[in-house]
Protein backbone atom coordinates (compact mmCIF):
# COMPACT_ATOMS: atom_id res chain seq x y z
CA UNK A 1 0.00 0.00 0.00
CA UNK A 2 1.42 3.42 -0.79
CA UNK A 3 1.24 6.02 1.97
CA UNK A 4 0.55 9.35 1.62
CA UNK A 5 1.75 12.37 3.66
CA UNK A 6 -1.26 13.20 4.54
CA UNK A 7 -2.16 9.81 5.92
CA UNK A 8 0.70 9.24 7.65
CA UNK A 9 -0.20 13.20 9.62
CA UNK A 10 -3.48 12.28 10.44
CA UNK A 11 -2.72 8.71 11.90
CA UNK A 12 -0.49 10.35 14.66
CA UNK A 13 -2.48 13.67 15.31
CA UNK A 14 -4.57 11.97 18.86
CA UNK A 15 -0.04 12.66 20.05
CA UNK A 16 0.76 15.46 22.19
CA UNK A 17 4.25 16.78 22.70
CA UNK A 18 5.65 19.14 25.23
CA UNK A 19 5.81 22.76 24.83
CA UNK A 20 8.70 24.77 23.54
CA UNK A 21 9.28 28.31 23.02
CA UNK A 22 8.32 30.39 20.04
CA UNK A 23 11.86 30.32 18.67
CA UNK A 24 11.94 26.23 18.77
CA UNK A 25 12.66 24.45 15.09
CA UNK A 26 8.90 22.68 14.78
CA UNK A 27 7.01 25.41 15.65
CA UNK A 28 5.96 25.80 12.27
CA UNK A 29 2.65 27.80 13.75
CA UNK A 30 4.67 30.04 16.10
CA UNK A 31 2.03 29.32 18.77
CA UNK A 32 5.10 28.87 21.64
CA UNK A 33 4.37 25.34 21.50
CA UNK A 34 5.51 21.87 19.41
CA UNK A 35 3.02 19.37 18.89
CA UNK A 36 0.43 18.38 16.87
CA UNK A 37 -0.59 21.17 15.44
CA UNK A 38 2.92 22.24 13.88
CA UNK A 39 2.19 18.31 12.28
CA UNK A 40 -0.61 19.51 10.41
CA UNK A 41 0.35 23.07 9.54
CA UNK A 42 3.50 22.52 8.20
CA UNK A 43 1.55 19.04 6.20
CA UNK A 44 -0.90 21.44 5.16
CA UNK A 45 1.88 23.91 3.76
CA UNK A 46 4.06 21.50 2.19
CA UNK A 47 0.78 19.97 0.50
CA UNK A 48 -0.25 23.50 -0.94
CA UNK A 49 -3.44 23.35 1.43
CA UNK A 50 -2.46 26.31 3.66
CA UNK A 51 -0.08 28.84 4.21
CA UNK A 52 3.93 28.46 4.80
CA UNK A 53 5.71 29.31 8.17
CA UNK A 54 5.14 32.50 10.03
CA UNK A 55 9.19 31.91 9.53
CA UNK A 56 10.71 29.79 7.27
CA UNK A 57 13.41 29.08 10.45
CA UNK A 58 10.40 27.20 12.43
CA UNK A 59 9.47 24.58 9.91
CA UNK A 60 13.62 24.08 9.12
CA UNK A 61 12.90 21.18 11.74
CA UNK A 62 16.57 19.38 10.40
CA UNK A 63 18.24 23.05 10.05
CA UNK A 64 19.08 22.49 6.50
CA UNK A 65 18.09 26.28 5.55
CA UNK A 66 14.46 25.04 4.14
CA UNK A 67 11.10 23.91 5.07
CA UNK A 68 10.46 20.50 2.66
CA UNK A 69 8.83 16.91 3.88
CA UNK A 70 12.31 15.73 5.40
CA UNK A 71 11.42 18.73 8.24
CA UNK A 72 7.68 17.17 8.28
CA UNK A 73 9.25 13.81 8.96
CA UNK A 74 11.59 14.80 11.46
CA UNK A 75 8.99 16.74 13.24
CA UNK A 76 6.20 13.76 13.04
CA UNK A 77 9.38 11.59 15.03
CA UNK A 78 9.74 13.93 17.83
CA UNK A 79 5.90 14.75 18.00
CA UNK A 80 4.93 11.25 18.09
CA UNK A 81 7.87 8.73 18.38
CA UNK A 82 9.61 9.92 20.83
CA UNK A 83 12.16 11.29 18.60
CA UNK A 84 15.35 13.27 20.10
CA UNK A 85 13.89 17.25 19.86
CA UNK A 86 14.93 19.59 16.69
CA UNK A 87 18.28 20.89 17.03
CA UNK A 88 17.88 24.47 19.01
CA UNK A 89 18.29 27.82 17.02
CA UNK A 90 21.43 29.40 16.74
CA UNK A 91 22.25 32.61 18.91
CA UNK A 92 21.95 35.56 18.53
CA UNK A 93 24.67 37.86 17.00
CA UNK A 94 25.02 41.18 15.89
CA UNK A 95 24.87 40.81 12.48
CA UNK A 96 21.26 42.23 10.96
CA UNK A 97 20.04 39.00 10.96
CA UNK A 98 17.10 37.46 12.80
CA UNK A 99 19.87 34.76 13.86
CA UNK A 100 17.76 32.50 17.09
CA UNK A 101 14.60 33.03 14.64
CA UNK A 102 12.04 34.91 17.05
CA UNK A 103 11.09 36.96 14.78
CA UNK A 104 13.51 40.59 15.94
CA UNK A 105 16.83 41.16 14.13
CA UNK A 106 19.90 41.87 16.51
CA UNK A 107 17.46 41.69 19.27
CA UNK A 108 19.26 41.85 22.66
CA UNK A 109 22.14 44.27 21.37
CA UNK A 110 21.98 48.42 22.49
CA UNK A 111 24.12 49.90 19.80
CA UNK A 112 23.70 53.19 21.60
CA UNK A 113 25.63 51.21 24.68
CA UNK A 114 27.06 48.28 24.05
CA UNK A 115 31.12 48.94 23.64
CA UNK A 116 31.29 45.80 21.21
CA UNK A 117 28.74 47.02 18.64
CA UNK A 118 28.89 50.60 19.21
CA UNK A 119 26.19 52.62 16.49
CA UNK A 120 26.84 49.92 14.18
CA UNK A 121 27.12 46.05 14.49
CA UNK A 122 30.99 45.22 15.01
CA UNK A 123 31.81 48.66 15.75
CA UNK A 124 34.58 48.38 18.86
CA UNK A 125 35.27 50.83 21.22
CA UNK A 126 38.86 49.70 21.61
CA UNK A 127 40.61 50.39 25.07
CA UNK A 128 43.89 51.81 23.95
CA UNK A 129 45.51 53.61 26.67
CA UNK A 130 41.89 54.79 27.43
CA UNK A 131 38.75 53.50 29.15
CA UNK A 132 36.30 53.93 26.07
CA UNK A 133 32.99 53.36 26.91
CA UNK A 134 29.73 53.65 23.90
CA UNK A 135 27.66 56.73 24.52
CA UNK A 136 24.63 57.55 22.47
CA UNK A 137 26.06 54.91 19.57
CA UNK A 138 29.91 56.73 19.52
CA UNK A 139 32.58 55.89 21.83
CA UNK A 140 33.86 58.11 24.26
CA UNK A 141 37.18 57.14 25.01
CA UNK A 142 39.18 58.89 28.45
CA UNK A 143 42.39 58.92 27.58
CA UNK A 144 44.91 57.37 30.35
CA UNK A 145 47.17 60.39 31.51
CA UNK A 146 49.77 61.75 28.87
CA UNK A 147 47.75 60.49 26.20
CA UNK A 148 45.30 61.63 23.89
CA UNK A 149 43.22 61.09 20.67
CA UNK A 150 44.83 62.86 17.65
CA UNK A 151 43.45 60.99 14.68
CA UNK A 152 40.21 62.07 15.37
CA UNK A 153 38.62 58.24 15.16
CA UNK A 154 36.92 57.79 18.65
CA UNK A 155 36.67 53.63 18.19
CA UNK A 156 40.52 53.25 18.37
CA UNK A 157 40.52 54.95 22.00
CA UNK A 158 44.01 57.18 22.78
CA UNK A 159 46.82 56.86 19.91
CA UNK A 160 49.43 59.56 20.98
CA UNK A 161 51.89 59.83 23.39
CA UNK A 162 52.44 63.46 24.55
CA UNK A 163 54.77 63.05 27.69
CA UNK A 164 57.38 61.42 25.65
CA UNK A 165 60.37 63.12 27.21
CA UNK A 166 62.77 63.99 24.27
CA UNK A 167 66.36 64.79 24.89
CA UNK A 168 67.70 68.26 23.90
CA UNK A 169 70.28 66.52 21.53
CA UNK A 170 67.01 65.81 19.68
CA UNK A 171 66.72 69.00 19.17
CA UNK A 172 64.98 70.20 15.62
CA UNK A 173 66.85 73.24 13.90
CA UNK A 174 63.58 75.71 12.78
CA UNK A 175 65.58 78.20 11.66
CA UNK A 176 66.54 82.10 12.51
CA UNK A 177 65.41 85.80 13.16
CA UNK A 178 67.20 88.70 13.76
CA UNK A 179 68.01 89.52 17.20
CA UNK A 180 68.57 93.79 16.74
CA UNK A 181 66.44 94.69 13.89
CA UNK A 182 63.54 92.83 15.24
CA UNK A 183 62.43 91.33 12.26
CA UNK A 184 61.19 87.76 11.18
CA UNK A 185 58.91 85.19 12.73
CA UNK A 186 59.11 81.34 12.94
CA UNK A 187 56.40 78.85 13.16
CA UNK A 188 55.98 75.37 14.27
CA UNK A 189 52.95 72.62 15.28
CA UNK A 190 52.89 69.84 16.51
CA UNK A 191 51.86 67.16 18.43
CA UNK A 192 53.68 66.22 22.16
CA UNK A 193 57.09 67.12 23.76
CA UNK A 194 59.60 68.44 21.17
CA UNK A 195 63.29 70.62 21.58
CA UNK A 196 63.21 72.97 18.98
CA UNK A 197 66.47 75.70 18.35
CA UNK A 198 66.32 78.83 17.01
CA UNK A 199 69.08 81.17 16.04
CA UNK A 200 68.96 84.52 17.13
CA UNK A 201 71.47 86.54 14.73
CA UNK A 202 73.27 89.56 14.74
CA UNK A 203 72.25 92.11 12.10
CA UNK A 204 73.20 95.59 13.29
CA UNK A 205 77.12 95.80 12.88
CA UNK A 206 76.53 99.65 14.30
CA UNK A 207 76.67 100.20 17.36
CA UNK A 208 75.69 97.63 20.73
CA UNK A 209 72.17 96.01 20.38
CA UNK A 210 71.15 93.70 22.60
CA UNK A 211 70.25 90.48 20.55
CA UNK A 212 66.72 89.81 22.31
CA UNK A 213 63.84 87.48 21.09
CA UNK A 214 59.94 86.26 22.38
CA UNK A 215 59.86 82.79 22.39
CA UNK A 216 55.40 81.90 22.55
CA UNK A 217 53.78 78.31 23.00
CA UNK A 218 50.06 78.17 22.40
CA UNK A 219 48.59 75.12 23.62
CA UNK A 220 45.10 74.06 23.21
CA UNK A 221 42.16 74.53 25.65
CA UNK A 222 42.77 71.45 28.53
CA UNK A 223 46.25 70.87 27.71
CA UNK A 224 48.66 71.63 30.30
CA UNK A 225 52.20 72.51 28.69
CA UNK A 226 55.43 74.14 29.34
CA UNK A 227 57.73 76.29 27.69
CA UNK A 228 61.16 76.47 28.80
CA UNK A 229 63.93 78.30 27.28
CA UNK A 230 67.87 77.94 27.15
CA UNK A 231 70.65 79.64 25.42
CA UNK A 232 73.60 78.33 23.43
CA UNK A 233 73.89 74.70 25.01
CA UNK A 234 71.83 71.79 26.54
CA UNK A 235 73.94 71.82 29.53
CA UNK A 236 73.85 76.12 29.75
CA UNK A 237 71.56 77.47 32.32
CA UNK A 238 67.43 78.01 32.02
CA UNK A 239 66.67 80.95 30.18
CA UNK A 240 63.34 81.65 31.23
CA UNK A 241 60.14 79.29 31.56
CA UNK A 242 56.29 79.67 31.74
CA UNK A 243 55.59 78.26 35.36
CA UNK A 244 57.48 81.07 36.59
CA UNK A 245 55.49 84.03 34.78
Amino acid sequence: MRCTLAAILVAFLPVLASAQTASSRGDANADMAVNEADVTYLANHLLGTGPAAPRTCLADVNADGAATVADAFRLIDFVVGGGAPPSAQPAEICDGNDNDCDGLADDGFDLLTDSNNCGTCGTVCESNHSVNTCMSGQCSPTCTVGWVNSDGNLNNGCDTLLNTNPSCTSAVSIGSVSGDTFSGTITRSGTGEAWLRATIREDNSVGAVYLSAQMTLTAQSGVDYDLYVYCFTCTSSLAAFSTSG
